[in-house]
């Protein structure tokens, strides 16, 4: 059988976070020509895999420092999962998504903690 080598890299690629004013307008109008103006500002990037492995375990560490006190429920509501996006920026930082990001990311990584 023959084994397939992994690469110490992975590629990361990334685009844009703030669309223009004209890519906004041309996603409400149904465009796709903002979409392609966004992609063709896109950077490939190469990340070394033990880098982005120990920001991805310092991300998960940090979201199990928030969830060991969560509540299981929210009113009459059982808290049964919990989802987290992350995105990757073109240095090879992970971060959890937000309103108002950083310049530089861009969604990439979804995480979904089920409680058992």
């Amino acid at each position: 059988m023959k084994q397939t080598k992994v690469s110490e890299w992975v590629r990361v690629i990334t685009v844009p976070v703030a669309p223009s004013e004209e890519e906004e307008e041309d996603a409400v109008r149904g465009g796709e020509e903002g979409a392609a103006r966004r992609w063709a500002g896109a950077q490939e990037k190469q990340i070394q895999v033990s880098e982005l492995t120990q920001e991805i375990n310092v991300l998960l560490a940090q979201v199990d420092i928030i969830l060991k006190d969560a509540k299981p429920t929210v009113g009459k509501f059982q808290f049964s999962e919990f989802e987290v996006s992350a995105g990757i920026t073109a240095s090879g930082k992970v971060s959890l998504l937000g309103f108002g990001g950083e310049a530089g990311l861009n969604g990439g990584l979804k995480f979904v903690f089920k409680r058992t």
